[in-house]
């Protein structure tokens, strides 16, 4: 009887663990809807230095490729157009900004 049970026993171990590859698949996609969800957490909450980083690697390499006063002449004409841009959006801060500089220069 003994051995009965245990081999009962044994039986409903090995069942238990066996995983059908369907279950497989699931548990992988879970993993990588897990990962997705990190990643997008990770990026909105570091999202202004990911793109600082960025910007100081193309600054760092227009100042090899261009110079110093080439460099600052590209950054004084883009930030030109992203207050230009952002007065044509209407954007509150950027307007806010642009008055306050034009305050400043009367």
């Amino acid at each position: 009887m003994e051995k009965n049970k245990e081999n009962l026993d044994l039986e409903n171990k090995t069942q238990e663990k066996q995983v059908s590859a369907y279950d497989v698949e699931m548990r992988k996609l879970d993993i990588r809807e897990k990962k997705e969800i990190e990643c997008k957490k990770f990026k909105e909450k570091n999202k202004h230095k990911i793109i600082a980083l960025i910007l100081g690697i193309v600054t760092i390499g227009s100042l090899f490729d261009y110079g110093f006063f080439r460099t600052l002449g590209i950054w004084i004409v883009l930030g030109f157009c992203y207050c230009l841009g952002g007065w044509f959006d209407r954007d509150p801060k950027v307007m806010g900004f642009v008055i306050n500089l034009l305050k400043k220069f009367q």
